[in-house]
């Protein structure tokens, strides 16, 4: 039997549908980062369900169990319901744009009460201290701020051991690429914690309650987003995420294959695997400006 793979979502079409479900939003909490502001909500939901039965008149050998697929006319409904249910969505922006999003609460979510002044929103990030201020101007709400890096572990412990397909091995050349592991397969902690966002921090889990930050470097996020602002005429982030996926990095990252021919075995390095970052963009005697503009513009972002 084949094994189940969880599938990645297609996010096309997503955020008008979040943006309208905002209007029903009960909770809201923020993250503001020096780059990018994260806006996370639950919302009621209602939806309508459909009761059924088994036709009596359905044969024995025809009755749905486990495995075998029936006809619709091995079912009479019943009735249709209407229930409701949360639903946790996100939203991601630039933080410049932080006023209007504000705006946006406030219309399509604090406009519904009238009794606002005073509740608190739970904030995590560098922007909670930043822009307390305008946020209970905007809103007329106070801050709670959350430490975010207790967050952050705290968010990341609930998802590896609750949700299954939420921690995979990833192996390029193997079909599929990815493995997905059991939260019970193996023991949780200790585990290595990246935290991208502007820049980088490394941190080592040791448990629910304790961590040690081993390590991290500035190129992040904020990095990303700089270089491709200089290279590229691009406008936003979301803009530049789209041409990365367009770019082929190997027309300006130099491989282990450009440098060996192939794999270097001796010490198990692939030939596709990068050895060097923007190694073909450097300048030589005979290239023109404009062949090597054409070559990061094919590559770029990527």
């Amino acid at each position: 039997m084949a094994e189940y793979y969880a599938k990645s979502l297609e996010l096309s079409g997503i955020p008008a549908l979040t943006l309208t479900n905002l209007k029903h939003a009960e909770r809201i909490a923020f993250d503001i980062g020096g780059s990018l502001t994260k806006l996370a909500f639950f919302s009621k939901i209602s939806h309508k369900r459909a009761l059924y039965t088994i036709n009596p008149n359905t044969k024995s050998n025809e009755k749905p169990d486990a495995l075998n697929h029936v006809s619709h006319d091995s079912y009479v409904s019943n009735c249709e319901t209407e229930e409701e249910g949360w639903r946790l969505h996100f939203i991601n922006f630039e933080t410049k744009y932080i006023e209007s999003c504000l705006d946006f609460v406030k219309q399509n979510v604090m406009g519904r009460s009238t009794d606002v002044n005073g509740k608190i929103i739970k904030a995590t990030g560098g922007g909670a201290h930043k822009y307390k201020q305008l946020i209970n101007e905007k809103l007329g709400v106070e801050i709670s701020k959350e430490d975010e890096i207790q967050c952050l572990i705290k968010g990341c412990n609930f998802l590896l051991k609750n949700i299954p397909d939420e921690a995979f091995i990833y192996e390029k050349h193997s079909n599929p690429p990815y493995k997905f592991q059991s939260p019970s397969n193996q023991p949780l902690f200790p585990y290595l914690l990246v935290n991208i966002g502007s820049g980088v921090s490394m941190m080592k889990v040791i448990s629910d309650t304790e961590v040690e930050r081993i390590g991290g470097t500035s190129l992040g996020g904020g990095s990303f987003w700089g270089l491709g602002s200089l290279l590229t005429k691009a406008k936003g982030f979301d803009e530049l995420l789209e041409l990365a996926e367009k770019g082929d990095h190997r027309l300006v990252d130099m491989l282990v294959k450009d440098i060996y021919g192939g794999s270097y075995d001796l010490i198990g390095l692939p030939g596709d695997i990068i050895a060097s970052s923007f190694g073909k963009a450097a300048r030589s005697a005979s290239d023109t400006s404009t062949h090597l503009h054409e070559r990061i513009k094919k590559g770029k972002l990527s």
